[in-house]
């Protein structure tokens, strides 16, 4: 886009573009020789909401120039919406951002991507508010109503979230599938021995295993992002990612979440299924025997699925 807009001096300007490039369908031309930009300029400049425009037919020119002119604003506005959601993937919240200035107004972004949609001519995928109060109509057995109701000054958001719900239940899906892999799977024997350990042997053997469990949430994050079109930002993934491996970094230390059983009184729970507890189970020989099932594990993982939670709220939300 080559348009300019030159102060030439004092109160004046000078408009510069290409018709080839800039205005191929002729429209910046066209309302400026019919004077509709300078009416609607006017307009503009005038601060009295309802002043005196000197005539009926000046009020009527200036009206008419002005909704001419916002017409086609509109018009672009709408296609600009389908360009930031569909080419440079904004979420609805950064959408609302940019046209409204207000990010919780995405249900009116939405209706202004799909404005746009139709405008060009392309079908509308994302089901409209009134959509899904005809089929939760027809759920509940109620014939759809053609009767129109007064607009609500606010209507719900429910088309949006809807879309929230749904990402986060795929963002929390993909890293629990993901924590179970890498938890069992990726990390080594190694690790699993000695990360508990004390000093900087254990802590760093902690920091492999968190490494790799993180990068395989990652992958499985990412794949499923690109499978179903889900919009992340690097910002609220990275922010998700980091409290997770820094939570199982922590609790994976385990004198730590032992600690926090002691804390909160679970401390029987905790050692349930080892040999610190009187009821732990043996062998025919009566050695302790070896198993998956102990209370510490329990603990463990429901700690490790609490911060899963947490991240999949960060990575949907932001």
């Amino acid at each position: 886009m080559t348009i300019t807009v030159t102060k030439t001096a004092g109160n004046k300007a000078e408009i510069t573009w290409d018709p080839k490039t800039d205005d191929p369908r002729g429209w910046l031309a066209k309302i400026i020789e019919n004077g509709n930009l300078e009416d609607a300029l006017t307009s503009l400049g005038d601060e009295r909401e309802a002043g005196d425009t000197g005539s009926e037919d000046n009020a009527r020119r200036l009206a008419h120039a002005t909704s001419t002119l916002a017409r086609l604003l509109v018009r672009r506005e709408q296609h600009l919406a389908v360009t930031l959601k569909n080419t440079y993937r904004l979420t609805w919240s950064q959408l609302a951002s940019v046209l409204f200035e207000d990010p919780g107004k995405r249900s009116s972004a939405q209706h202004k991507y799909e404005a746009g949609l139709r405008q060009m001519g392309r079908p509308v995928n994302a089901p409209t508010l009134n959509d899904a109060r005809q089929r939760l109509r027809k759920l509940n057995g109620r014939a759809p109503s053609t009767a129109k109701r007064p607009a609500a000054p606010h209507p719900p958001d429910s088309v949006t979230r809807q879309a929230d719900l749904a990402m986060f239940a795929a963002v929390f899906v993909a890293l629990w599938v993901g924590h179970t892999i890498g938890d069992h799977w990726v990390q080594s024997s190694a690790q699993s021995a000695a990360k508990g350990k004390p000093g900087w042997a254990g802590r760093l053997a902690d920091a492999r295993h968190v490494i790799g469990l993180t990068l395989t949430k990652a992958v499985l994050l990412a794949l499923t992002a690109l499978v179903l079109d889900l919009h992340l930002t690097g910002t609220a993934v990275a922010a998700g990612l980091t409290l997770d491996a820094a939570s199982h970094w922590w609790a994976d230390r385990r004198s730590t979440l032992a600690w926090l059983a002691k804390a909160l009184g679970r401390s029987e729970f905790y050692n349930l299924g080892s040999t610190a507890h009187p009821a732990h189970p043996t062998t025919a020989e009566g050695r302790p025997a070896v198993h998956l099932g102990t209370g510490a594990y329990a603990l463990d993982q429901s700690f490790h699925t609490l911060f899963l939670f947490f991240a999949a709220l960060i990575i949907a939300a932001l």
